[in-house]
C-alpha cells in the first residue's frame, strides 16, 4: 500500500508527473478502483488522469490545464 495519500505527496512534490504516471500505470494494470484505493484518492481523479494521459509520454496532453489562463479582457487597469 502507498504510505502517503496522493494529495499529500502531490502538494509536497516539485514534479508530480511521475506520481501521476505511476497512478495511470497501476490503473491500467489493476483497474480504476484498486488504483484509487492504493493511492488514497478518488475514482474520479484516477479517471481524470487516465483520460488526460498521452500514451508514451511523460507530459500532460495539450489543453489539459485545470486553471484558466488570464485574458486581456479581464484586466481592468
Amino acid at each position: 500500500m502507498c504510505p502517503l495519500a496522493y494529495y499529500t505527496v502531490l502538494r509536497q512534490s516539485k514534479e508530480p508527473t511521475y506520481l501521476r504516471l505511476e497512478m495511470v500505470r497501476y490503473a491500467r494494470a489493476q483497474g480504476i478502483k484498486p488504483a484509487a484505493r492504493y493511492f488514497h484518492t478518488t475514482v474520479r481523479t484516477v479517471r481524470k488522469w487516465l483520460r488526460r494521459w498521452q500514451p508514451g509520454s511523460l507530459g500532460r496532453s495539450a489543453g489539459s490545464q485545470s486553471r484558466p489562463t488570464p485574458s486581456a479582457a479581464t484586466n481592468h487597469c
